[in-house]
């Protein structure tokens, strides 16, 4: 097998390295061959889109070169959807018995972003998962307690929740214009109604530190993320580090300020792709 790729410490290197990796972990032909003359639209193709090439700050070269020999090192034992465990891993050097929240876990093992700080690293934290076609799988797979209600802005409401065929990204009804399912018929036996928690109570009941470790926050991107978030943060729970599953809907920015003017800092988001991370940058 040969590889072909750019300098890593350029973005296109970086991309195509990123790439060649999940390819290593997805698929079975590794046999992935990267020209060394990456033009711009093909770079633009691998990213995602030409949004994703402008970052905030200058690549740190050295920054990517370490992270991306992380991956190298560790693809094999990944089990995040786009190795979100590994950036916390590497971001806290390989920190064991950390504590994290997960919001939104889907699948309780398979492309989680928990289950290997969890069973292998032994983290502990809160599950939240209002869709009940994973609560049975979550239950027996996992340890940290689950959650069946929806992260919203205000506690115990009721919601009108969807969930399309069963498992795809599920979202509020009410509130989401952006999603298809928003726009056209809804099969009744995908709707169910989902009583809601913020994030402030759901942190609060379950004790956790006012400064842990890790959120992951995987809600396919609703607006009002924006919202539950900040109040955490103004309540005094400033996570280390935040992965925010995005999907290119038009508040991401709006997120990204708010993080931003609460000393958050974006990191590698020309590889994170639907995601977008952020570490808290206390210097």
């Amino acid at each position: 097998m040969q590889l072909y790729f750019p300098h890593i410490n350029t973005r296109q290197g970086a991309i195509s390295m990123f790439d060649y990796i999940v390819s290593c972990r997805d698929s079975e032909d590794q046999n992935v061959i990267f020209n060394s003359d990456l033009n711009l639209e093909y770079t633009e193709h691998l990213a995602g889109g030409l949004e994703r090439l402008t970052i905030d700050t200058p690549l740190n070269g050295p920054e990517v070169a370490s992270f991306i020999g992380f991956l190298f090192s560790n693809w094999s034992i990944d089990n995040g959807q786009m190795f979100q465990d590994l950036y916390v891993l590497w971001k806290l050097q390989n920190k064991t018995n950390g504590t994290f929240v997960e919001i939104g876990t889907g699948w309780p093992s398979g492309l989680n972003n928990t289950w290997f700080l969890e069973s292998r690293k032994n983290w502990k934290g809160v599950l939240v998962e209002p869709n009940p076609k994973f609560h049975k799988a979550i239950n027996l797979e996992r340890k940290s307690p689950l959650e069946v209600i929806a992260i919203h802005t205000s506690s115990n409401e009721e919601l009108t929740f969807v969930v399309p065929n069963g498992y795809d990204p599920s979202g509020f009804v009410e509130l989401d214009s952006e999603d298809s399912f928003s726009r056209g018929k809804i099969n009744s036996k995908d709707k169910f109604t989902v009583k809601t928690l913020t994030m402030v109570d759901l942190l609060s009941k379950y004790n956790i530190n006012k400064q842990f470790d890790y959120l992951s926050f995987d809600t396919t991107g609703n607006k009002n993320d924006i919202e539950s978030i900040e109040s955490m943060i103004n309540n005094g729970y400033t996570p280390k580090i935040i992965t925010i599953g995005h999907n290119f809907k038009s508040h991401r920015n709006e997120m990204k300020d708010m993080l931003k003017s609460h000393g958050y800092v974006r990191e590698f988001e020309f590889l994170s792709r639907f995601d977008d991370w952020y570490f808290l940058d206390n210097e």
